[in-house]
């Protein structure tokens, strides 16, 4: 992920996600034109994203999935050993503001960013 997300798109395609490096790990988004819909994590890029394409158990990501599903495409950011992916991920969720990640507050009224992955 870049901060010109638009730049390094890939249709959301089985095509597109089996050229993902099967080892990466990294932080992930959906984007629907040049909208952010979703941003997630996942220690196998690879496998995450085809559990994705499988079906998602986030609601809002689901419908999205249902509706625009060929509309949809992808982008993500590989993580080096020594980078915190939680940490990477809560950055592009608060840069981009995606649609269907959800938020709940701790005890402090902190934002905490809910994720399915």
């Amino acid at each position: 992920m870049t901060c010109k997300p638009y730049d390094v798109l890939a249709p959301f395609t089985l095509r597109a996600i089996d050229r993902v490096d099967p080892s990466a790990a990294g932080v992930y988004g959906f984007w629907y034109r040049r909208e952010c819909i979703y941003i997630g994590l996942a220690v196998n890029l690879r496998g995450r994203l085809r559990q994705h394409w499988a079906g998602s158990h986030n609601e809002g990501l689901k419908d999205w999935m249902k509706a625009k599903k060929s509309d949809l495409t992808f982008n993500y950011k590989i993580a080096r050993p020594e980078d915190d992916i939680k940490l990477m991920e809560r950055f592009f969720i608060r840069r981009f503001s995606p649609k269907t990640n959800v938020i709940v507050y701790s005890a402090h009224q902190q934002p905490i960013w809910l994720c399915d992955s």
